[in-house]
């Protein structure tokens, strides 16, 4: 197989190899083939080798990769896993793979090859279901950056165990070509306190997600990620002290921490990137040109100084990439939670400069995704003009719904920038929320950023 085909050959786009073969393994393979691969000259076409085993032993990617394998897979994997193992190394001359806006994979094990073979027919006709957008399990990996000096590619993960009534979130942006990152750690702890760390660490690249002691890594693409942080946060008695930030910094305990949240979907992935210019993005095209979400069931922990808390619940994550500046939000609710492994919703309105309002995001219903065709919103407010309480109307094409949120704990953040010597400001409320929808109840977020004008939100009342 190496070298350049010559024209009675069958060529090969992909090969599988078993590592632990009785006779020849799969190792031997991939160390005789990718030597016979270095004294050719056909370097285009060297064959990318995929190992597969159903013993894997710690240390056996690496032994893999050093042999000359492009990637390892451990066996029993679903389709999804197959697919993300698979599709990262064909060539551009395979056939293309379906434009979806999600990719459906329920991580449920089956014995039944006819039940996989519906199970992978349901999941290519629900991928057509939503046209305009592209998603491919390689997007669940960095992208390259494009010229923009505010490129921005970013991940987040919430998780929240519902018995002890705690969570958090944590998000890493890479902004490679300003040379830095944004870092976010927000934890709510049982007592009402808040552990919260910021940073922006210096970057060089944007081919992973790790900096400032915070990592992101793909377990699954489209399926498992996990995110860990270790490092030092500052634990608020009040979090309305982030108000102004200086005295919150001074008043702060710090305290050494680490997180660990792991994420397994319970749901589609929802989102991608537009196929054409016509196609509206989630959050406008100066916020970010890709863009996918799904809900997920949340495992891990949260260690702040001597407090350590197990994390046995469910959460949301999200992955985006293109220009965004934190101010050309003019304002938007947001709204994310989750009230078991069926049941949840990321829901959206957001208005533009122009006063055009656009309403998106979908229910989470029996582990299908349904888009929203209209959304209510009704905010409570507190003294300082931050929301208290929200009151949703969802209206899907299966069903109307009433969902009620009860913000429970909230951090007052704000961004600022210079554009053209004048200083633009945004607020960004935090809002841990316990919601209800009917006789479910579960923790998610509630998330309002807007532009502050004269110090007051454009987006308030409303």
């Amino acid at each position: 197989m190496a070298g350049p085909p010559t024209p009675g050959d069958a060529l090969a786009l992909l090969a599988l190899l078993e590592w632990r073969l009785p006779a020849l393994r799969g190792f031997a393979v991939s160390t005789s083939i990718r030597g016979r691969d270095a004294a050719a000259s056909g370097g285009p076409h060297r064959l990318p080798f995929v190992a597969v085993t159903a013993s894997a032993r710690p240390g056996d990617r690496e032994t893999c990769l050093a042999a000359g394998m492009d990637n390892y897979l451990a066996r029993p994997g679903g389709l999804a896993d197959l697919e993300a193992g698979l599709i990262r190394w064909l060539p551009e001359r395979s056939p293309a793979p379906v434009d979806r806006a999600w990719l459906w994979h329920r991580p449920r094990p089956t014995s039944r090859l006819q039940s996989r073979g519906r199970a992978a027919q349901a999941w290519f006709n629900r991928s057509r279901q939503m046209s305009g957008y592209r998603l491919q399990a390689q997007d669940e990996y960095n992208h390259p950056a494009s010229a923009e000096a505010n490129f921005n590619e970013s991940v987040y993960l919430n998780a929240f165990d519902e018995a002890g009534g705690y969570g958090g979130w944590m998000r890493l942006g890479n902004r490679v070509n300003e040379g830095r990152a944004e870092l976010s750690v927000c934890l709510y702890l049982p007592d009402g306190q808040v552990a919260c760390q910021f940073l922006r660490p210096a970057i060089t690249t944007n081919e992973r997600f790790a900096a400032g002691g915070l990592r992101y890594a793909v377990t699954t693409p489209l399926s498992a990620v996990q995110m860990n942080f270790e490092g030092e946060v500052m634990v608020l008695a009040d979090p309305a002290w982030l108000r102004e930030p200086r005295l919150a910094f001074q008043r702060a305990v710090r305290q050494p921490c680490a997180v660990e949240f792991r994420h397994l979907g319970v749901s589609p992935v929802h989102g991608g990137e537009p196929l054409d210019a016509a196609q509206p993005t989630m959050y406008g095209r100066n916020f970010s040109l890709g863009h996918f979400n799904q809900h997920s069931r949340a495992t891990g922990h949260i260690r702040v100084g001597e407090q350590e808390l197990t994390i046995n619940g469910f959460g949301w994550r999200d992955h985006s990439w293109g220009p965004r500046y934190w101010t050309n939000i003019y304002f938007y609710r947001l709204f994310i939670a989750n009230l078991g492994p069926d049941r949840g919703f990321m829901l959206l309105k957001i208005t533009d400069r122009q006063g055009h309002t656009r309403r998106c995001g979908v229910l989470q219903y029996a582990g299908d995704y349904e888009e929203i065709i209209d959304l209510d919103v009704l905010t409570e407010w507190t003294a300082e003009k931050d929301p208290k309480h929200v009151k949703l109307g969802v209206r899907t094409a299966r069903r109307a719904v009433r969902i009620e949120g009860e913000i429970l704990s909230l951090l007052p953040l704000r961004n600022r920038r210079e554009e053209a010597g004048q200083a633009l400001q945004s607020r960004i409320a935090e809002g841990f929320t316990r919601w209800t929808w009917g006789d479910r109840q579960g923790l998610g977020m509630t998330e309002y950023i807007e532009v502050l004008e004269h110090g007051v939100p454009v987006g308030y009342p409303l």
